[in-house]
């Protein structure tokens, strides 16, 4: 039995930071269909403090997917939104896309690849920058308590044209006993260095974990 389903919600807010109350105004509406696919809008306005400035926050959201049980799925939103930037220090208006889409060849296998675009304006009204992140992944379940995942991530500055990090992970998870897991994690990281303009290795990480219920 498959729901749909509707929703919608309002609200006014007022909290409290560094000692100054900030009030704000919220609207959403999501709605998911039968079939799974949905889609969701948010809008916010308010008063809000920060970096001993009062300021007026805004931001709206609008997101689409389509169901994980399709062969085919995928996911595309998007929005814009006015505050403070803290890796450039001052208040501008910054934007976001982001899509994703993936595809199951088999039951075992699911294929998918994303991307998402953080655009940064400044105070003037003009581009400052888009980092571009693609992420590719796969995933294989071996067995039905023994799964692989291959991942990267690359990360683009589009305004400077370069290349600021690469990423590379592997997860190997063994579900071998109700609600306990083994791990297997392999992550590799480079970034661009500024000086001699060439990728270096920053972090190569692997780690063991295991996640054991215990019974009372």
């Amino acid at each position: 039995y498959k729901r749909q389903f509707l929703g919608f919600g309002a609200g006014r807010s007022i909290e409290m930071y560094e000692g100054v109350p900030e009030t704000g105004f919220s609207v959403n509406f999501s709605q998911s269909f039968r079939s799974g696919d949905g889609y969701n809008v948010n809008f916010h306005m308010g008063k809000s403090y920060e970096e001993e400035t009062h300021y007026t926050s805004k931001s709206f959201h609008l997101n689409f997917w389509t169901s994980e049980r399709r062969k085919i799925s995928g996911y595309v939103g998007g929005g814009f939104w006015y505050g403070y930037n803290y890796v450039r220090e001052y208040f501008a208006n910054q934007a976001g896309v982001s899509t994703q889409i993936s595809y199951r060849p088999s039951s075992r296998m699911r294929l998918s690849i994303s991307n998402h675009n953080w655009i940064e304006f400044n105070p003037s009204g003009t581009i400052e920058e888009i980092t571009s992140s693609l992420r590719p992944r796969i995933r294989y379940s071996i067995t039905n308590n023994l799964n692989l995942r291959l991942y990267s991530e690359h990360v683009y500055l589009k305004t400077e044209r370069v290349f600021y990090s690469h990423r590379l992970g592997f997860l190997l998870s063994y579900n071998f006993r109700p609600k306990s897991w083994l791990y297997l994690a392999i992550n590799k990281y480079w970034e661009r260095n500024e000086d001699t303009d060439t990728m270096e290795s920053k972090e190569a990480v692997s780690v063991f974990k295991i996640r054991y219920l215990f019974m009372f």
